[in-house]
C-alpha cells in the first residue's frame, strides 16, 4: 500500500491518497505515521480529503487497523473530512461502518 500526503495551503486541504493493497503489516505502519501526518495542521481550520480511488481490495486483517486509522483523522476534529471511496470491488460490510 502506498500513500501520498500533500497540503494545498491556499485551500487549506491535508490530501491523503492511498493506493495498492493494504497488508496488516503495512496499515500498521501507516498507523504508526498517523501523528507525523496530522502535525503542523491545524486541524480546525483545514480539511481533509481521503483518496481511495486506487486502493486495492483488503485483506481481512488490515480493516481494524484503517478502521482505527480513519477514527484517528475524525477525532482530531478537521473542518470537514471527504472520503473518495475505491473504483476496485470491496464490500461495503468490509469497510462500514465504523465501529465506535
Amino acid at each position: 500500500m502506498g500513500m501520498e500526503i500533500s497540503v494545498d495551503k491556499d485551500a487549506k486541504i491535508l490530501k491523503v491518497k492511498v493506493d495498492g493493497f493494504p497488508t496488516p503489516e503495512n496499515a500498521q505502519g501507516v498507523l504508526n505515521n498517523y501523528h507525523q501526518i496530522v502535525s503542523g495542521v491545524n486541524a480546525k481550520e483545514n480539511s481533509l480529503l481521503i483518496d481511495c480511488t486506487e486502493l486495492g481490495v483488503f485483506q481481512q486483517e488490515s480493516i481494524a487497523i484503517l478502521e482505527k486509522l480513519l477514527k484517528l483523522y475524525m477525532e482530531v476534529g478537521f473542518k470537514n473530512i471527504v472520503f473518495i471511496k475505491s473504483k476496485k470491488s470491496i464490500r461495503q460490510a468490509d469497510i462500514w461502518p465504523i465501529r465506535g
